[in-house]
This record gives C-alpha cells, structure tokens and sequence, in this order.
C-alpha cells in the first residue's frame, strides 16, 4: 500500500474516531449521612450539657431543705426535743430580780432546721395562741399571733416575762419555736388548766431562703382531754 492510500486511510479514520469525545471523569457519589449517627451524635453532646448543668446547679445553687419537728408539753417528744421548763414571771426592776412565778405554761415546741433559711415568719391562723421564740441566756421574746414583737405591760415597777430554768443553747436560739395557747385575755395558760377542744388551731409557718424562695408549712394544733396534741404538715 502507497503512502497516497495510507494517508487516504488515516484521514478517513481520523474523520471517523476523531470526533471530540468529553473525557469521562469519575467523581465518587457523595456519602449520605446516617440519621442513626447524627441522632447519636446530638445526643451524646445533649448528655454532656446536662451532665455539666447538674453539676454546675449542685455546686452553685443553695440546697433549700429543711426538716420540722413537733411535740407537745408532757409527751416523749417533747422531752428529746427540749428539757426546758419555762413559766410566766414577775421581774421587779427595783429589786432587780424576780418576785414571783407561775406553774410551767402549757405549750407546743416547734424545731426548724435546714440549710440557707434566712428567716422564718409564724402566723396562728385562728387567734388562739402567741408564740415563744428564746431570747438571751434563758429569756423568752413573746410573740403575738400574728408572729409581731408583744409589748410587756407591768405595774409600777414590775414587769412580766417568760422566763426559763435553763440557759438555752445557740442551737435552741436559731430554730425553736413555742407555741402557748392564750385564754380569752390574751394570757398564756398555764399547763394545769382544761383546754376545751374549740381551742384548735392551725400555725401557719413561711421559711424563707437566701435564694429569696419561700417554703409554707402548716402546723394543726388540737386538744384531746384538755391535752395539747400538735402534728405539722
């Protein structure tokens, strides 16, 4: 074959297979993501903020419990919470001392104890008895029913006052509270005198934290034979 017709040859080759062909090029299909794998992935990171919340909150946040004890004079508990024996008495500024005193008041001791309280307010919901909180070595502030500071009336020179035979302790001081019934005068009563059951009554507590939250608690106050019988809820 001459090199006319090779040439012939290659140009019509070159006519055929010549034609411009785009190159194939492969790109790898882009790899769907598993909705197991992201569902999993959100989680575990969802864990891991609640995780470090909880121990944030548990370090940060003030712990606001609190525990309420309760027990009326002459029972078993009263005598594991408090040995005082307290009793109304007559002060004589001019002797300096103390002239007389009544028989131990009947009454109801009320234990609050917990973390962060920074106050606790006392209401007797039915005006039907005043409240004791110590005071000093063995001194008692007299609280009316409505938990308010109640002005001491004496004569001349006397004065009465809710005296104890114990010192209180510092404990005491920062979380009892007494409750005594008050006869038709506005009198503490003593504890050998009748109370008629319509002397029920309902202490209605507010304890406030330092986080500025408030807790109310009700204290149900009832008499069986003339005897105290007081339960907190």
């Amino acid at each position: 074959m001459n090199n006319n017709t090779n040439d012939k040859l290659d140009a019509m080759l070159q006519q055929y297979y010549g034609r411009e062909q785009e190159s194939f090029e492969y790109n790898e299909a882009p790899k769907k993501r598993s909705p197991l794998r992201y569902t999993s992935a959100v989680a575990a990171v969802f864990a891991i903020l609640l995780c470090a919340g909880l121990l944030l909150y548990t370090c940060i946040t003030p712990k606001n419990d609190l525990v309420i004890n309760v027990a009326a004079q002459g029972t078993e508990e009263y005598t594991d919470l408090s040995v005082k024996t307290f009793y109304k008495a007559t002060f004589d500024l001019d002797y300096a001392g103390i002239t007389d005193k009544s028989e131990m008041l009947t009454a109801g001791i009320i234990v609050v104890k917990g973390d962060n309280i920074a106050d606790i307010q006392v209401d007797s919901l039915y005006d039907e008895g005043e409240f004791l909180m110590p005071y000093g070595h063995n001194y008692f502030q007299c609280l009316d029913s409505d938990g308010n500071m109640k002005p001491h009336y004496g004569t001349d020179s006397r004065l009465v006052l809710i005296c104890s035979e114990e010192e209180f302790t510092e404990d005491e001081k920062t979380s009892s509270i007494w409750y005594v019934p008050v006869d038709e005068n506005g009198e503490p009563i003593s504890n050998n005198e009748y109370i008629a059951e319509e002397k029920a009554d309902t202490v209605q507590m507010k304890i406030y934290f330092e986080d500025g939250s408030c807790n109310t608690k009700h204290i149900f106050i009832t008499y069986n034979e003339g005897k105290m019988n007081i339960k907190a809820e």
